[in-house]
C-alpha cells in the first residue's frame, strides 16, 4: 500500500484507507501504512481513537519517531496526538511524543503554551528511565529547548531525576551537560533543586552523586553563598559537597577554601578534601611521579595562604606529596634501571 501512495494522490490513497478501516484486522497496517505517507487529520483521528482503544501500543506509533510523517496534521490535532502517545506512559511513546512536539515547536512564530506544558511533562518522564543513544539525544535537544525558554527549575529536576543512580543505572553525559547548562543559565534556581534532591537523597545515592559530578567541575558553577548557607554547620552536607570540590589547582579554590576555614585543618570534612587532592582529575599520562611532583607543588603554593586552617592543611600535603613524590620517583629510577 505504501508504494500505491507513492504514486497516486494523496486524497485518493487516504480515500483508500479509510474504506479499508471497516476491517478491524487491517487497523495496525493502515495505521503504519498511512505513518509513512504522511499523517492527515483524518488518519492522526484514527491513530488516537485506536490508541484510546488499545488497539495501538508503544510499538506500533514508534513508526511516528523519525521524520517529519505527521507534519500536515492541523495544530489541534497535532497536540491531542501527541498527548495521547504521551498517556501511553513507556519510554518508547514519550520518545515518539517528544520527537513529534519538538517538530511542531520548531516551527517559527511557535509559542502554543498546551506544547510547552506537554515539553515539559514529557521531560519529566522520560527523566525516569536510563536513556541512551537516539533518546538520550533527543531528551538533551528537548531540554536545551526547555531551557532556552526559560525552563531552569524544570530542567534541573528532570537532570536530577536522570542522573539519580539510586533507581537506575545512567552511564550517559547528558544529564550532566544540561544539569550544567542550567546552572550557568540560572545557578540559584538550579541550587534549589540540587539541595531540595540532596535533602531527600540516602547517603548512598549522595555519595554516588558526588563523584559523578567530580568531573564536570559541575559544584564549581554555583555561588559560594548558596551553597555554603546550605551547609551550615553540618559535617554531613560539608562531606558531600566536600567531595565535589576540586584540590589540584593554585590558589586553591574558594569552596575547598570555606570548607577548611569553617570545619578546620583536621577532621572528616578535611579528610575528603585530602582524599580529592590524591585523586587525579582524569586520566593519569606519563610517569606516575609526575603527579605527585605537581601537587606537591601546589601545595606549598597553597601554604601561603592567610588562613592558618587552610596553611596547616595545605603543608601537611606537601609533606605527604614530598614523600609519595620521592617514592614513586625510586620507584621509576629502579624499574628503568632494571629494564636496561
Amino acid at each position: 500500500m505504501t508504494g500505491r501512495g507513492s504514486v497516486v494522490d494523496s486524497v485518493s490513497f487516504h480515500k483508500l484507507l479509510s474504506d479499508l478501516r471497516n476491517d478491524q484486522n487491517l487497523t495496525v497496517q493502515i495505521f503504519e501504512t498511512a505513518s509513512r505517507v504522511g499523517l492527515t487529520d483524518e488518519s492522526a483521528e484514527w491513530a488516537i481513537g485506536d490508541i484510546e482503544a488499545g488497539i495501538l501500543g508503544s510499538d506500533e506509533v514508534a513508526h511516528l519517531k523519525f521524520g517529519r510523517n505527521a507534519s500536515r496534521v492541523s495544530n489541534a490535532t497535532g497536540v491531542r496526538l501527541i498527548q495521547t502517545i504521551a498517556g501511553i506512559q513507556t519510554k518508547s511513546a514519550a520518545v515518539t511524543a517528544l520527537n513529534l512536539l519538538m517538530d511542531r515547536i520548531e516551527i517559527p512564530g511557535s509559542s502554543d503554551p498546551s506544547r510547552e506544558e506537554i515539553l515539559l511533562d514529557l521531560l519529566s518522564q522520560l527523566s525516569q528511565y536510563p536513556l541512551s543513544g537516539m533518546d538520550e539525544h533527543i531528551w538533551e535537544l528537548a531540554s536545551q529547548r526547555a531551557l532556552n525558554r526559560g525552563y531552569v527549575k524544570h530542567v534541573a529536576d528532570s537532570s536530577l531525576n536522570l542522573l539519580n543512580l539510586e533507581s537506575h543505572d545512567y552511564h550517559g553525559q547528558s544529564g550532566w551537560k544540561i544539569l550544567l547548562s542550567a546552572i550557568k543559565m540560572d545557578s540559584s534556581t538550579s541550587w534549589k533543586s540540587m539541595a531540595y534532591w540532596l535533602e531527600r537523597s540516602d547517603p548512598m545515592t549522595q555519595f554516588k552523586f558526588s563523584l559523578g559530578a567530580q568531573e564536570p567541575r559541575m559544584i564549581d558553577a554555583f555561588k559560594l553563598d548558596d551553597v555554603s548557607n546550605w551547609i551550615g554547620s553540618s559535617t554531613a552536607r560539608a562531606e558531600t559537597i566536600g567531595r565535589m570540590a576540586a584540590a589540584h589547582e593554585s590558589p586553591l579554590n574558594e569552596l575547598a577554601r570555606w570548607l577548611l576555614i569553617t570545619f578546620g585543618a583536621e577532621g572528616s570534612v578535611a579528610d575528603v578534601l585530602t582524599s580529592r587532592a590524591h585523586s587525579t582529575p582524569g586520566a593519569l599520562w606519563g610517569p606516575v611521579s609526575n603527579f605527585a611532583k605537581t601537587q606537591m607543588e601546589m601545595a606549598a603554593g597553597w601554604t601561603d595562604d592567610p588562613d592558618k586552617n587552610v596553611a596547616e592543611w595545605a603543608e601537611a600535603r606537601r609533606r605527604e606529596f614530598k614523600k609519595a613524590y620521592d617514592a614513586d620517583l625510586a620507584r621509576e629510577e629502579h624499574r628503568d634501571l632494571r629494564n636496561n
